[in-house]
């Protein structure tokens, strides 16, 4: 089960180089003063420092190489992550579309309304058992970053294969058919305990399979109603879609997907994850 925003490999690269360089600073000044430092002038209140000295003081060069390279990888990585205050901006941006977006939000729980940037991948490593078009390289949809605090924790990676009729999920559908798609009519709401037949009629109406709804009710109590995908690009190439699902019927404020509101999205996340 992945957590949001921090098993993405630019999220963790992020992460690393600013870990990378918080130490660096800190050990170089520790290690400037142990080689200025005569062994035999330490005080005995001190003396506790004559061990790690003496030792950075034999092996100062080797020291200074790695903290050196820890440097240099911290750049690299920072010019690849992109910049610091990306993500958090983008956090910020799918919490605003969250509380713009849906009509029923203040005063109910977050995470029965939410939205969830996607990102497309050729390949799934994890992916196990194979199927016919359910292989690791068939193109799939994996979640990046959610709105909300909560419901960080999710499963929810859908298939989004050359054969369209195979997409998974709303947001497989929006990543084929590479326009704006609302969907909140003729979903059936599940509730207490739903039989197989409702089971798979919700899974049908969502292009889900029935195993992800029956685990999506059994973790969560509940199956979204209202459905919206709308496509992402950044750098003038696809980069996924992001999802809005409420479990209210018919919650969006802007229920026609060629309204500006959805364009505006499109533009702002896509300049947002371009940023270099």
């Amino acid at each position: 089960m992945a957590h949001l925003g921090r098993h993405t490999a630019r999220r963790r690269a992020y992460q690393l180089a600013t870990w990378l360089e918080r130490v660096a600073g800190p050990i170089y000044v520790v290690l400037l003063v142990a080689l200025r430092c005569d062994l035999k002038k330490i005080p005995p209140w001190l003396s506790f420092l004559s061990a790690p000295f003496g030792w950075l003081q034999n092996n100062s060069v080797a020291v200074a190489v790695v903290v050196g390279a820890g440097v240099l990888v911290a750049g690299r990585l920072n010019a690849w992550s992109g910049p610091r205050d990306r993500w958090s901006t983008l956090k910020a941006f799918l919490d605003e579309i969250q509380r713009q977006a849906f009509k029923v939000c203040e005063g109910e729980p977050l995470h029965h309304h939410r939205v969830t940037l996607f990102k497309y991948r050729s390949w799934r490593l994890r992916y196990w058992p194979w199927e016919r078009g359910r292989r690791p390289r068939a193109g799939w949809l994996f979640p990046v970053l959610r709105s909300g605090d909560t419901t960080q924790r999710t499963s929810s990676v859908f298939l989004a294969p050359d054969d369209a009729e195979r997409a998974e999920g709303i947001a497989g559908q929006t990543w084929n058919r590479n326009s704006t798609f609302v969907h909140d009519e003729g979903i059936p709401k599940l509730q207490g305990s739903p039989s197989d037949a409702q089971f798979e009629s919700y899974a049908r109406a969502t292009w889900v399979p029935v195993a992800w709804v029956r685990d999506h009710y059994k973790r969560n109590g509940y199956c979204p109603l209202t459905l919206c995908g709308i496509p992402i690009e950044a750098r003038g190439k696809r980069y996924g879609v992001i999802v809005l699902d409420s479990l209210a019927d018919k919650n969006l404020r802007v229920p026609n997907p060629n309204d500006g509101f959805y364009r505006l999205i499109q533009l702002m996340t896509g300049k947002l994850l371009g940023e270099r």
